[in-house]
């Protein structure tokens, strides 16, 4: 496969929760020019980064990370400041319990309410976190969500539960709205299995390695 497709289908992520600001500008720094899609950051950072590298890499965040159990309205307050301090996509965490609990009408206005806040430019990301879902949860949880202006579905957030699978990986694309696209995300570190997962139909990549691996491979 194209090495630059899988590239440029990279959120590349550090979400380490004891990164420094200096650690996250070195970061940052060495990734610009690389062709990715998204520097993907804890929240604390954003504002950072969009000040050292004006017009450099877009600036992805997360919201209700890792676990998803923070009320709507915290979360909604969460994406309206990341995108009014620059950043240009968010990736965020579904209410985990309330999908267990079979609450879809919870998780329904959980979702809604934060959209209200994403402005029109703006990349909204639904983590979904499969690894602690059975393959039933996912496909209703796609079924309820699929009518908001939700743009990827992605799988994990690569922490606690297990991360990426194919399974995961092709319910979503059964089920989601055509125009909504899979992102993919835990575990994901060698070129071979962004290759499965780009043939499958994921269009972005989360994963902290990847680039390093892609990188290589050009030399």
């Amino acid at each position: 496969m194209d090495m630059h497709r899988i590239i440029s289908a990279i959120d590349h992520t550090n979400l380490d929760p004891t990164t420094t600001e200096k650690e996250i500008l070195t970061f940052a720094e060495a990734a610009q020019g690389s062709g990715i899609a998204s520097l993907c950051v804890q929240p604390c950072y954003v504002e950072t980064l969009v000040k050292h590298f004006p017009g450099g890499i877009p600036i992805c965040t997360v919201i209700g990370f890792p676990n998803g159990y923070e009320p709507a309205e915290i979360k909604a307050a969460s994406v309206a400041y990341a995108f009014s301090h620059g950043a240009k996509e968010v990736d965020m965490v579904v209410p985990i319990g309330r999908i267990k609990a079979g609450e879809f009408g919870h998780v329904y206005h959980d979702v809604q309410m934060v959209l209200r806040e994403k402005p029109r430019e703006g990349i909204f990301k639904l983590i979904l976190e499969t690894g602690a879902l059975t393959e039933d949860e996912i496909v209703h949880s796609i079924q309820v969500l699929n009518d908001l202006p939700i743009n990827f579905y992605k799988t994990s957030t690569g922490f606690k539960y297990p991360g990426a699978s194919e399974t995961a990986a092709r319910i979503i694309m059964k089920y989601k709205r055509p125009d909504i696209q899979l992102k993919v995300s835990g575990g994901i570190r060698t070129i071979e299995d962004a290759e499965k997962y780009l043939s499958i139909g994921a269009t972005r990549i989360g994963a902290s390695k990847l680039l390093e691996a892609c990188l290589k491979n050009k030399q």
